[in-house]
């Protein structure tokens, strides 16, 4: 799956450590959950690694209809009635729009990639969760295809998804404290592939740009990207009826809160 799994490792590994992992078998799939990222593969398609890396640190794999929670502190896992929310997350038949990985990233306690909505919106993203998901891993010998992502629902709260017919990943949003950036780049509309869309610059940020040394705007100029605008790139959000049967769960009813 599009997972990079040694990414992914370490980052389940650390949950476990400083807070928690919420793991269940649910909807066909196995879902891992740290609070702040979530990942769900059908059952078919969950790899020996992750199923060592589960084992290593609950000891068992959840049996159908199953989940508990598996932290350092805890011995045994706990084993708990799986929360309406993670049916939501995994059920979610309304992710139309696409976000865009920008070049731009911000250092603060974590490295924050800036994203943007259709809107021109800027989000935050944690650098280290974007890195798991790698296009470099699709198994397309097996039939794995591109995922599509990352897509929204309009309310950037409700996470950032990636999903093909193999499973999903959602990533929450983090918050940066240099507010005035994102209001700044705002004002800018990034492309797909990473640069800047200069059709979209108003006279006004123009001239604010050619304050700036080096910025010419009658130059083609090559705005840089990253390895991570690619990797990070899938296929174009749309409405659940333009997309391939099974790509994602049966939408389930229920619409509890977390």
């Amino acid at each position: 799956m599009f997972l990079h799994i040694g990414r992914f490792t370490k980052q389940v590994k650390e949950a476990y450590k400083n807070y928690r992992l919420d793991i269940g078998n649910i909807n066909d799939g196995l879902l891992i959950s740290s609070g702040h990222w979530l990942t769900w593969i059908k059952n078919q398609h969950v790899s020996n690694e992750i199923k060592a890396v589960v084992m290593l640190l609950a000891g068992t794999l959840p049996k159908p209809g199953e989940m508990f929670t598996v932290e350092k502190d805890k011995q045994d896992p706990q084993y708990k009635i799986v929360d309406d929310y993670f049916y939501r997350y995994i059920s979610r038949t309304d992710l139309y729009l696409k976000l865009v990985v920008t070049p731009v990233m911000l250092t603060e306690m974590h490295d924050i990639r800036m994203i943007q909505g259709p809107d021109r919106q800027m989000y935050g993203i944690n650098q280290e969760f974007l890195d798991m998901v790698d296009k470099e891993e699709i198994d397309f010998d097996a039939g794995e295809g591109t995922p599509t992502g990352p897509c929204f629902t309009g309310d950037i709260n409700q996470g950032i998804y990636w999903y093909n017919d193999f499973g999903m990943v959602m990533i929450l949003p983090i918050l940066t404290k240099k507010i005035e950036i994102p209001a700044v780049l705002s004002l800018l509309k990034f492309g797909e592939d990473g640069k800047i869309d200069k059709n979209y610059f108003s006279g006004a940020v123009k001239e604010a740009l050619r304050d700036f040394r080096g910025y010419d705007d009658s130059a083609e100029t090559d705005y840089p990207t990253e390895a991570a605008v690619d990797d990070a790139a899938g296929g174009d959000c749309g409405s659940s009826e333009d997309r391939e049967p099974n790509t994602m769960p049966e939408a389930d009813d229920t619409e509890g809160t977390e």
